[in-house]
């Protein structure tokens, strides 16, 4: 019978994980807290055919509502690019789905593996001779070695569909470091327009592939293979195809006993003797104050993004451990172009960007890295359009002409995008800290982002741009474009913000891939770490972390994957402390789970 008490702050993608492997073993009792709302039914039922979802293809629920996001009014962040002011913009900074599953919901769940060589940055610097001065760059701790086996048992636990053999070419396979065992599912349809860019890339020179994706192409573990409704990317999955942790971690979960608190908001840790968290203060689902409290043997996990988990630590004082914590805060730089192609190419149709290319990535294994080598960038996601009513609302004319231009639908039906997810660098003055003069809801102090690009990030975006767009002039392209970021609305009164046009909010990353923070590392006095390679806090004893926080470089790859991989070594690493054959059950029984 379970004694010890596992509080899990946050359901998504690393949280489910770790929730996952201690609820399994039978030695904890856990309990998974989650600030939103829980928008499924019958998630406990032993038939996942039975589990519903209030999901659906609806552009104004979730693009125009903000259904499943926080709303900024009541719980804002701020955001500066230097530390010379308090802040330069206030509102919608970053924000990730706020909802029983986390951000996966609305992803498009690209679950693609890092690669030996992307664990080793600082390696790669000194063997590229890459100026990254400036920057808080270090090797992670861990290596692709140490994760294969946590990749492998999330890519069954979610069901990851992905190319053989048979669908790689010899330079694409050079891209990926070795796989135990094959991909779950193969490669669903593909999407029209990431196949035309892809064959425009191929002439150039590069490597398509099918993307590795979190999304069924055949029924999987009771689940229904995706129907290809085109509302993949920012909606939630009404069918549950799309291996939201709700579904599938985080219900594996809640079937082996653990339980789960949602409309619930942990707002501080208290710290008790030996540096061990003692119990959790708690907004209950009626807003109401509650403790719960952690035990003696018991283990709290953080999991609620790398943004709210250094805003959770701050606003319980363990910042005064460790200056480090809320350090060294990553992004992805995400550089976009555009494409206006004569003929309809239908974008918005489909799984969107079935396709990405890796060469812009850097080579797969450390040892191929010379000054010759051209900078690192990013994964290349062929594809994306835009939906019907947000090409609606862009169109700024009215009447006849604009019912003509929504029929020709230029901006949408006539245009391909691709978006390079770009290295950027850790940097200790890039962080999350508590705004002096911003509280939310709950009069909490909230999270305070600065944030200032690194030249290395600049650079390669410049270096590959005129690449990307060859690749859209070659495919056909009669008009092309680098695309700029779109500003946040600003809700800070004139008086504060300065200017209702605030140009700073153009500076706001416009990702959602959050990584750093709680960084991991073995020496915290030289890394400048906050947790250990397990993800265990160095100054607190039983305090985790178990999502992107713990991310020592962003790599150039879609994080999510990688997350839920950290989630679950973490979960097994807590295990292993405990009882190893419990925590070695948990890894090897994952593969027919």
């Amino acid at each position: 019978m379970a004694t010890k008490r596992a509080i899990v702050i946050g359901s998504g993608a690393g949280g489910s994980m770790a929730a996952r492997a201690l609820a399994r073993s039978g030695k904890f009792k856990v309990t998974i807290f989650e600030k939103g709302t829980n928008y499924f039914t019958n998630l406990t039922h032993p038939d996942v055919s039975q589990v519903k979802t209030r999901f659906s293809n609806d552009e104004l629920k979730f693009g125009t509502r903000s259904w499943i996001s926080p709303d900024p009014l009541v719980d804002p962040r701020s955001f500066r690019t230097s530390t010379s002011v308090d802040r330069e913009f206030v509102g919608e900074v970053n924000t990730l789905p706020q909802t029983v599953g986390g951000g996966l919901n609305h992803a498009d769940w690209k679950a693609r593996r890092f690669r030996r060589a992307d664990f080793r940055l600082a390696d790669i610097a000194a063997a590229t001779g890459t100026d990254i001065s400036g920057s808080s760059v270090q090797n992670w701790p861990i290596g692709y070695d140490d994760l294969e086996k946590f990749y492998t048992a999330v890519e069954y636990v979610v069901g990851v569909q992905g190319p053989g053999a048979a669908q790689m070419s010899a330079g694409a396979a050079a891209l990926f470091s070795p796989r135990s065992t094959p991909f779950p599912m193969p490669p669903g349809v593909p999407q029209y327009v990431a196949l035309r860019l892809g064959s425009a890339a191929t002439t150039l020179g590069l490597h398509p592939v099918p993307a590795p994706m979190g999304i069924t192409s055949q029924i999987y573990r009771g689940r229904a293979a995706c129907n290809d409704c085109g509302f993949d990317g920012n909606f939630g999955c009404p069918i549950n195809a799309k291996g939201s942790p709700a579904v599938t971690s985080l219900r594996d979960a809640l079937l082996a006993g653990a339980t789960l608190r949602p409309d619930c908001y942990v707002d501080h840790l208290k710290l008790g003797p030996y540096n061990r968290i003692e119990s959790v203060d708690y907004f209950d689902e009626n807003g109401a104050p509650q403790t719960m409290d952690v035990g003696p043997k018991g283990v709290v996990i953080l999991a609620a993004s790398a943004i709210e988990d250094a805003r959770l630590c701050l606003n319980s004082g363990l910042g005064a451990l460790n200056d480090n914590i809320g350090r060294h805060l990553m992004f992805h730089y995400q550089t976009t172009v555009v494409g206006v192609f004569p003929e309809r190419l239908h974008p918005h149709r489909g799984r969107p960007i079935t396709h990405m290319i890796d060469d812009l990535c850097g080579p797969a294994e450390l040892a191929d890295y010379s000054p010759t080598t051209p900078p690192r960038g990013g994964t290349i996601e062929l594809g994306g359009s835009q939906n019907l009513i947000d090409e609606g609302k862009n169109i700024p004319i009215s009447g006849t002409a604009h019912k003509q231009l929504m029929r020709q639908s230029p901006t949408r039906d006539h245009l391909a995008a691709m978006t390079m997810q770009g290295e950027d660098l850790p940097q200790a003055g890039n962080r999350v800290d508590l705004d002096p003069g911003l509280r939310d809801i709950h009069g909490i102090p909230v999270a305070r982002v600065t944030y200032a690009n690194h030249s290395f990030e600049l650079a390669a975006a410049q270096y590959y741009t005129p690449m990307l767009l060859d690749i859209l002039r070659v495919a056909g392209a009669t008009f092309t474009a680098p695309l700029g970021g779109d500003a946040p609305r600003g809700l800070l009164p004139p008086e504060l913000e300065g200017n209702a046009q605030n140009p700073t909010a153009n500076l706001v990353p416009g990702s959602r891939h959050l990584l750093g923070g709680l960084r991991m590392g073995d020496d915290p006095a030289n890394d400048q770490s906050v947790t250990d390679s397990h993800g265990k806090f160095h100054d607190f004893d039983n305090l985790y972390a178990a999502d992107g926080s713990l991310f020592v470089t962003s790599t150039g790859m879609n994080p999510s994957l990688t997350i839920m991989a950290l989630g679950h070594r973490v979960g097994c690493s807590i295990l292993n402390r405990l009882d190893p054959e419990a925590a070695r059950q948990q890894i090897d029984g994952d593969l027919f789970a």
